[in-house]
């Protein structure tokens, strides 16, 4: 086995850690860095006999809204673009950032000009080279309002020139500030310093795009007849709402490394997937139905796997509609939710109750205690009805509310659990579900109360989830708007120390738990089933990032 490097800020000042198997060194940076690194690849073990069908199945829980890196906001989409699409870099088994198409890159000291070297034999699936300039045109038509891409707000986290007066129309895409030096060496400037630069650019977002392509096919570039990738893997086949298939992509740079040939997307949850699972079609499940948790674990423990998460379960409130727009209103309903009895009880696979956007579990973040995380759910429940009395609610003059949630059982039993929380201090709940790509629809048009969502980290940093309530943001469905927060959170992310960031970012929590735009209702744990044969999942990834070319079949 190889081993493997990667470089990240270690404390903000100028320091790095490169840390490799093993070994660890800090390296003070006094000029421009620069690093070269081993390449983490499907690692089979010696000894291990190899299936002589190298295919494998997942559930992916529901169709993707889209395949174009550029239109793409949910894990849906990102599971599958990730085998198909890659950008400047990647993560390992760990989530540690290693080379993707970028082979290496240099550092400015003050972490405000990166610059990326391609790989001579970058290749897209037609065989044409990948390109700096690939990437300049991809990342000038993801900010182009043209574009309308639901992520275009990730790239002015980034900090990168101008995104953001672009993305408002203030400035013409051309004028982002990358810049190809040459084919094969991209230079990218920041309007401020960004320590954690590298580890956003692992989200499938930041992939390149066939241009040359997308100019010929329009919205239909897509298609398995059009489309043009330069991940492991390209589209053969999309049977909506059957199955999504893709194969093995021979010009990848690192095919030779390579183990699976055909990746089958089924998009499929709940008890539909586990017959599936059980029956040999899927090898791999997006989740475990909470009914069948213990008599699989009893059963089928081997199978049963739990790896770390950095994601959340919560529901947002519609704060520029009435009475959602009164404080009171949130907050008693935030009280009234027992998050222990929802974690502990209703789901008991892990997940733990949530007071806060951020989970604890997200490095160097430190969840600070809440005031009315510190009460019993009976004096919460107390307070709730003395909330909503203030704000005109009671017996004679019941709250009502509607619940919106995505067709999924785990989110109608938990829609459920809410309604009958919030009976208990005098609300009238009615639930309402939708399919996944109406409920997207309807939550970009805000013709919501409250919705039940779920948020994944895009990278491992709390600005992850922080950003999002931030004013304007692009997944801000709540319409949340505090210029209190907004100051914090942005000065955080400028912040010279790790330590200096995460003490800011546990004040803007304490902001959210006063305001209450959203209910925190428990933070995610990755439950799924995994048949024996498959080999190379990366069970301590805490994003759970899988690429299909690092997996491989395992004979029985």
């Amino acid at each position: 086995m190889k081993s493997r490097y990667v470089v990240f800020p270690a404390n903000g000042d100028g320091h790095f850690m490169i840390k490799t198997s093993k070994l660890i060194l800090s390296t003070a940076i006094t000029a421009t860095l620069s690093l070269s690194f081993n390449i983490y690849a499907a690692d089979v073990p010696a000894g291990v006999q190899l299936a002589a069908d190298q295919s494998i199945s997942f559930g992916n829980g529901a169709e993707p809204a889209s395949l174009d890196p550029h239109k793409s906001e949910t894990n849906e989409s990102f599971r599958i673009e990730r085998d198909m699409f890659e950008g400047l870099v990647v993560q390992d088994d760990s989530g540690a950032v290693i080379p993707g198409q970028a082979e290496s890159w240099t550092i400015a000291p003050d972490y405000k000009t990166y610059t990326f070297k391609i790989r001579d034999n970058a290749k897209w699936s037609n065989g044409d080279p990948v390109t700096a300039q690939d990437f300049v045109n991809s990342w000038r038509r993801l900010v182009d309002p043209k574009t309308a891409s639901p992520y275009a707000w990730y790239v002015e986290m980034t900090m990168i020139g101008n995104a953001k007066d672009i993305i408002t129309g203030k400035k013409d895409p051309s004028e982002l500030s990358v810049k190809a030096l040459d084919n094969k060496t991209l230079e990218v400037k920041l309007e401020k310093s960004l320590p954690y630069l590298l580890n956003m650019l692992t989200l499938t977002t930041m992939s390149p795009v066939p241009t040359k392509t997308i100019e010929k096919y329009g919205q239909a570039w897509t298609q398995p007849e059009h489309i043009v990738t330069n991940g492991a893997y390209k589209l053969k086949e999309w049977i909506v709402n059957e199955r999504l298939t893709m194969e093995r992509s021979h010009t990848y740079w690192n095919d030779a490394k390579t183990v699976i040939n055909k990746v089958d997307v089924l998009p499929i949850s709940g008890n539909a997937e586990l017959g599936r699972y059980k029956a040999g079609d899927i090898q791999i499940t997006k989740t475990l139905p909470i009914e069948h948790y213990q008599d699989m674990m009893k059963n089928r423990p081997d199978e049963v796997i739990r790896t770390p998460s950095l994601g959340i379960y919560y529901y947002v409130f519609n704060t520029t509609v009435k009475p959602f727009d009164d404080v009171r209103v949130r907050e008693a309903l935030s009280y009234a939710t027992d998050r222990d009895v929802i974690a502990n009880k209703v789901l008991g696979q892990g997940q733990t109750a949530a007071y806060t956007f951020t989970p604890p579990t997200v490095s160097g973040f430190d969840a600070p205690t809440m005031d009315y995380q510190k009460l019993s759910q009976k004096e919460r429940d107390a307070k709730a009805r003395e909330l909503l009395k203030d704000a005109g609610y009671g017996p004679n003059n019941p709250l009502k509310v509607e619940l919106l949630y995505n067709t999924n059982d785990g989110n109608k039993r938990q829609a459920i659990v809410m309604a009958q929380m919030w009976k208990k201090i005098g609300v009238e709940t009615t639930l309402k579900n939708q399919e996944w790509k109406t409920l997207l629809d309807t939550k970009r048009q805000g013709d919501f109360q409250i919705m039940r969502y779920t948020w994944l980290a895009d990278y491992n940093e709390a600005s992850t989830f922080l950003d999002v309530l931030t004013t304007g943001h692009g997944s801000n469905d709540s319409r949340y708007s505090n210029p209190e927060y907004d100051h914090l959170v942005n000065d955080a992310k400028l912040a010279p120390t790790p330590e200096k960031r995460n003490a800011m970012y546990e004040e803007a929590e304490k902001i959210l738990a006063r305001d209450m735009p959203i209910i925190p209702a428990f933070h995610l744990a990755n439950v799924r089933l995994m048949d024996t044969s498959v080999g190379g999942y990366p069970m301590h990834n805490p994003q759970n990032t899988v690429y299909s070319r690092n997996l491989y079949r395992i004979k029985k």
